[in-house]
């Protein structure tokens, strides 16, 4: 199924579950778990969740919790939060004191 994996600069992205919730799965290096969710927005009707906005989640090895950003933006919010994504990933990376070299 290689047709529902794009890639941005360092995450792989795939195609989420055809659920009404998970619109895409975010891969990193040789982590076999996905480090990312990209949520669609929530229905009217669920209690205590944010409507009408997209979710990025992001969890990390070794990390305690998770991470959350929101987007409004219809039209580019998931380009939007697949950019928050590779943010969040070059902060944990230096987190661990590695850095990621320019290509060339």
């Amino acid at each position: 199924m290689t047709e529902n994996i794009t890639k941005t600069k360092r995450v792989r992205w795939q195609a989420g579950d055809r659920s009404e919730v998970v619109a895409w799965l975010g891969y990193a290096g040789t982590v076999n778990a996905c480090l990312f969710q990209i949520l669609r927005p929530l229905k009217n009707g669920t209690p205590g969740q944010r409507f009408g906005e997209w979710a990025l989640c992001a969890t990390f090895p070794g990390a305690t919790g998770a991470r959350y950003a929101y987007s409004l933006d219809e039209p580019q919010a998931v380009e939007e939060l697949k950019a928050q994504a590779e943010h969040w990933l070059e902060e944990f990376a230096a987190s661990l004191g590695a850095t990621f070299g320019s290509h060339l």
